[in-house]
């Protein structure tokens, strides 16, 4: 293993030889639907379709009775039986001094909704077209909230705050090189250009999403 990191490697555009491909595009790879075993289940979600509410409540009385349907959990009873939210890492810091803020997050959205498509039920049936039928059945009430859907709008005064902890919705800060250098050197320049660049928000988007297939003893 070399000694050296050559940080090239790892930035916008760099060539990444991939091996997996010929396989799955012979149909000799495995995808998540080529794994059966006896006693399956399937879980779908039942996802927010707001991207900013409180959560009221939910009444999954109807789909745990749907046909199929082994389990319905919320994000309520997640908490209560004290799972915690997912650990976030503490390595950056705010201007203020604070570590990383950031909404606590977790397996299923509990309280308060922060994007479209989070998580708020899941349900675990016999089939896929039962738990997704029983997604469904799941009744929510939600207390729509204001959003932002940009990062300039997000740290307007007065925008919609995402976390208490930071009002003003910056999460982290990270400060390169000596700034009264540079604010010296673009006084002394005579032509000074300014340019806002606007990056797309990248998502890739794979044949097939990550998937997980667990089993355990009851």
């Amino acid at each position: 293993m070399s000694s050296t990191l050559d940080a090239g490697r790892f930035g916008s555009g760099q060539a990444v030889h991939r091996i997996e491909d010929p396989a799955l595009l012979a149909g000799a790879g495995r995808f998540t639907d080529d794994v059966n075993v006896a006693g399956q289940t399937y879980m779908a979600f039942l996802r927010s379709p707001y991207a900013h509410a409180r959560i009221g409540a939910v009444d999954a009385a109807a789909a745990r009775a749907a046909p199929g349907v082994l389990a319905v959990y919320t994000g309520a009873e997640l908490a209560a039986a004290g799972v915690a939210p997912i650990p976030s890492i503490d390595v950056f810091k705010r201007a203020d001094g604070k570590v990383l803020v950031t909404p606590a997050r977790r397996a299923l959205a509990h309280e308060v909704v922060r994007f479209v498509g989070e998580a708020v039920a899941a349900v675990v049936a016999t089939s896929r077209e039962a738990a997704r039928d029983a997604c469904e059945l799941v009744a929510v009430d939600y207390d729509e909230l204001p959003a932002v859907v940009s990062a300039p709008a997000a740290i307007v005064p007065g925008a919609a705050v995402i976390a208490a902890d930071a009002p003003d919705n910056i999460a982290a800060e990270m400060r390169h090189g000596d700034a009264a250098a540079t604010a010296a050197a673009f006084a002394r320049a005579t032509h000074v250009v300014a340019l806002d660049l606007v990056n797309q928000r990248v998502a890739p988007s794979a044949i097939e999403p990550r998937s997980v297939l667990a089993e355990f003893d009851a």
